[in-house]
C-alpha cells in the first residue's frame, strides 16, 4: 500500500518537472496531495511547497501549511522549515 503512495508522489514529480511527459502542474499538484493523503511524507513536502510558492499553481499559504505540517510529522526536513516560515510570517 505504501508503494502506491510513494507511487503518486513519483507521477507527481514527473508532471512537475516534465520529465516523459507534458509539464503539468495542476496535475502534479493533485497526485502529490494523493501520496500525501497516503502518509507519503515527501508528497506533502512537494504539495505544501508548491503551494507555498505558487510554482505553477496559485500560491496559497493556508492549504500549504497543514501539508506541511503533515511532511514535518513524517520527517521531512524541507517540509518542517516550509512550515516554519509560514508560521513567523504570515
Amino acid at each position: 500500500k505504501g508503494e502506491m503512495w510513494g507511487g503518486c508522489h513519483h507521477l507527481g514529480t514527473l508532471f512537475r518537472d516534465g520529465l516523459g511527459v507534458e509539464k503539468n502542474a495542476e496535475l502534479a499538484l493533485e497526485y502529490h496531495e494523493k501520496g500525501c493523503s497516503g502518509g507519503t511524507a515527501e508528497a506533502c513536502a512537494s504539495a505544501g511547497v508548491m503551494l507555498q510558492r505558487g510554482l505553477g499553481v496559485a500560491q496559497d499559504l493556508k492549504r500549504a501549511l497543514p501539508l506541511l505540517k503533515q511532511g514535518c510529522m513524517g520527517g521531512n526536513k524541507i517540509a518542517c522549515s516550509a512550515a516554519r516560515t509560514i508560521e513567523q510570517n504570515p
